[in-house]
């Protein structure tokens, strides 16, 4: 979710770039001599993983841990791309409340590695709880070697610190207050072209387009329509204020002062 309404009030201004991510990685080896690193807000995914797969269990298919299973899928796409990807999660320092659901409560416990055919019904509830599936997801990530990093609490934060200090050079997440975080390089999305052929693309957006659109989008900007719009903490914002006037009032003195205040 993010900044409430920002990427459609953001595109019309400042659309981005959309490309292939293998060929976004190939211009990036090619500039600098080596692969993207890219710092992955790897909730995002999973959120976007449980959701596709409801319809599965409410229709009793077969199988198990379908949103683990999709996971593994977006992670060989990137890695077939040729990028490096860090796996970033959130941490226990952020809001206990996020998006009206809690973000501490307790995985449950893990029973044991039947097949699909031995399925109970307490496995298919652990399957469709976030905190099972995100230890699920980190397990997989242990097994397959990748960097897994544990954020001390938003991941998209750490993914925009990670840039911030040049360990990475572009950050993946569907949330747009990456920017408001500090990231400068935010890859849009990530989904399969063509699906028998794995091919995934990005649409990319770099702050300095942004800062160089008109209206300018600054980072004031995105502060205030965090502030007036509403956003993952405070999903209302300023009544009767949506994020078209909340841009207008980011744009203007008043929006600038308050980022100074702030």
């Amino acid at each position: 979710m993010g900044v409430k309404g920002f990427w459609e009030t953001v595109s019309p201004i400042h659309p981005g770039r959309t490309l292939p991510l293998w060929e976004l990685n190939a211009e990036h080896v090619e500039e600098t001599g080596r692969p993207m690193r890219i710092a992955i807000d790897i909730p995002i995914a999973i959120y976007k993983y449980m959701s596709a797969t409801k319809k599965v269990y409410k229709e009793n298919h077969g199988g198990m841990n379908h949103p683990t299973r999709n996971l593994f899928s977006f992670i060989l796409r990137i890695l077939e791309a040729g990028d490096q990807p860090v796996f970033v999660y959130d941490g226990r320092e952020r809001a206990p409340l996020k998006r009206g659901a809690r973000t501490n409560a307790v995985a449950p416990r893990r029973g044991g590695r039947g097949g699909s055919s031995g399925r109970t019904t307490d496995d298919e509830r652990r399957e469709q709880n976030l905190h099972y599936i995100i230890e699920l997801s980190q397990e997989m990530l242990r097994w397959l070697g990748l960097p897994c990093i544990v954020a001390s609490g938003e991941a998209e934060a750490e993914c925009a610190r990670l840039e911030m200090a040049a360990v990475v050079d572009a950050v993946i997440t569907g949330d747009g207050d990456a920017f408001l975080f500090g990231a400068r390089t935010v890859l849009k999305y990530m989904f399969a072209d063509d699906e028998s052929k794995g091919t995934s693309r990005v649409r990319v957006f770099k702050m300095g387009g942004l800062e160089n659109a008109n209206p300018p989008l600054l980072q004031s900007v995105f502060f205030s329509l965090a502030l007036f719009a509403g956003g993952d903490y405070d999903d209302k914002g300023l009544r009767h204020c949506g994020p078209d006037l909340a841009l207008k009032i980011g744009a203007s003195e008043h929006g600038a002062a308050l980022w100074t205040l702030s």
